[in-house]
């Protein structure tokens, strides 16, 4: 059987449980992640692993946040998530998307500043950027490097740049955190 047909449809040229899709063997997982241009699953693994009630996640760009969504198992009831959007003279400047993950309430940030605003009350704040933006924060900033997840095999002519992300953690409530000494180049 060629791998393009499939005999079993509910009428409606819809397919149940095809063997391939488009030319690629069933994954549990929408075609887009598939490619693992980026590492959002390792990120959101580590992630699962440290993330405390009522921790925030600020992402550089609002691009990470349906990467990370998915791996958190939070998937739109439509076709897109919903999420809370600020403007401002039109342009977006903010989005929240709050999520339940394991029954523990988190929330999603993507601004055009970062940081100290999301940890005035207290809270500990995941950070989420590209290499430029992590060399940044390394020398400023009271954060510590947790994570790295290798997109540098991206860097070639077609994709000039670094798909790498860089994992901080900035908690006002331990300032003296260890994170992994690791150069940023």
């Amino acid at each position: 059987m060629d791998r393009n047909e499939c005999p079993e449809s509910n009428g409606i040229g819809v397919r149940i449980a095809p063997e391939w899709v488009s030319g690629m063997p069933r994954n549990r997982h929408p075609l887009y992640y598939r490619s693992e241009k980026q590492d959002f699953r390792g990120l959101v693994s580590f992630l699962k692993n440290h993330l405390k009630e009522g921790d925030k996640i600020f992402v550089e760009t609002a691009g990470y946040i349906p990467g990370i969504l998915h791996y958190f198992g939070t998937h739109p009831e439509k076709r897109h998530h919903t999420a809370k959007i600020s403007t401002e003279s039109e342009k977006i400047v903010g989005v929240t998307k709050p999520f339940i993950y394991q029954n523990r309430n988190f929330t999603l940030y993507y601004s055009k500043t970062c940081c100290a605003d999301y940890v005035a009350d207290g809270s500990r704040l995941w950070i989420v950027v590209v290499k430029w933006t992590a060399k940044k924060i390394k020398e400023t900033s009271p954060c510590v490097l947790k994570g790295y997840f290798d997109g540098s095999f991206l860097n070639f002519n077609k994709f000039p740049d670094d798909a790498s992300m860089y994992l901080f953690l900035w908690d006002p409530k331990s300032p003296d955190e260890k994170g992994i000494d690791m150069p940023i180049e």
